[in-house]
C-alpha cells in the first residue's frame, strides 16, 4: 500500500513539472519562426515538447516523425490509464481511442471522429463525491461549452465560411486549453479529474506539434493562426 502511495505521489511530481514546462504562447510563436523541419524539431527539444521527441533521432527522415508522435502519444495514454484508479476503467479504455493518436492531426470543424469521442468520454465518467465531484461538474461543463462551438462552427464552415473552418478548429482548441489550465489550478493532485484533465491538456499540446509539424514536413506555411490567434 505504501509503495502504492509513494508512485502515485512521484508520477504526481512529474505532472506537476510537465505542467510547469508546457510551452506558453511566445515559444509556440517562437516554434513558428523556425526557418525549416530540422530548426522546429530543435526549437522543440529545448522546450516542454522534448517529452514527444524522446527516442527520436537528432536527424530523423521525414517518414520517421509523425508514428513516432503517435507511438509516444499511445505509451503516454497508458501511463496516464495507469494513474485513474479502478471506477475509471471505462474512462481508461476510452482514451486508447484518443483521436489525436487514431488519426491524422485536426484540419476541420466538420467533426465527427473528434464529437463523437469527447461525448462518449463525457459518457464513461464515473460518478465521484466531494471536491473531485465538483472538479468533475466543471471538467464536463468545459467539454460540453467546447462540443457546442465545434458543432456551431462546424455548420458555419460549410453555410458560410469554408475556407475558415481549419483556423476555426484551432480557436476552440486554445479555448479549451485555457479553461483546462484553470481547472488545474483549481484541482487536487490526488484526484483522478485531475489527472484527466492534464491529459487531455496534454492531448491538445500533441495535436499542435503534430499539425506544425506536418505543416513544415509539407513546406506549408506555419500560421499564427495553428496557435488559434488572429
Amino acid at each position: 500500500m505504501i509503495g502504492a502511495v509513494l508512485a502515485y505521489a512521484a508520477a504526481q511530481a512529474r505532472v506537476r513539472a510537465r505542467l510547469g514546462r508546457m510551452p506558453g504562447h511566445a515559444q509556440w510563436l517562437h516554434f513558428l519562426e523556425a526557418d525549416d523541419l530540422a530548426h522546429l524539431l530543435e526549437r522543440m527539444r529545448l522546450s516542454g515538447l522534448d517529452f514527444w521527441l524522446d527516442g527520436l533521432g537528432s536527424a530523423p527522415a521525414v517518414e520517421q516523425i509523425q508514428p513516432h508522435l503517435v507511438t509516444r502519444g499511445r505509451h503516454f495514454v497508458r501511463w496516464l490509464g495507469g494513474l485513474l484508479p479502478p471506477p475509471w476503467r471505462e474512462v481508461t479504455r476510452w482514451l486508447q481511442r484518443l483521436p489525436v493518436i487514431d488519426s491524422a492531426p485536426a484540419g476541420t470543424v466538420d467533426g465527427t471522429i473528434e464529437i463523437q469521442w469527447w461525448r462518449g468520454l463525457l459518457r464513461r465518467l464515473p460518478a465521484t463525491a466531494g471536491q473531485e465531484q465538483e472538479m468533475l461538474r466543471r471538467l464536463r461543463r468545459d467539454i460540453t461549452d467546447h462540443l457546442r462551438a465545434v458543432a456551431r462552427a462546424g455548420e458555419q464552415q460549410h453555410a458560410r465560411h469554408p475556407d475558415q473552418g481549419r483556423w476555426m478548429q484551432w480557436q476552440l482548441r486554445t479555448q479549451l486549453e485555457h479553461r483546462l489550465r484553470g481547472l488545474l489550478l483549481f484541482g487536487h493532485p490526488f484526484h483522478a479529474a485531475f489527472v484527466l484533465a492534464y491529459g487531455l491538456l496534454e492531448a491538445i499540446q500533441l495535436e499542435r506539434m503534430r499539425a506544425l509539424v506536418l505543416a513544415r514536413q509539407a513546406g506549408w506555411p506555419l500560421d499564427a493562426r495553428l496557435l488559434g490567434t488572429e
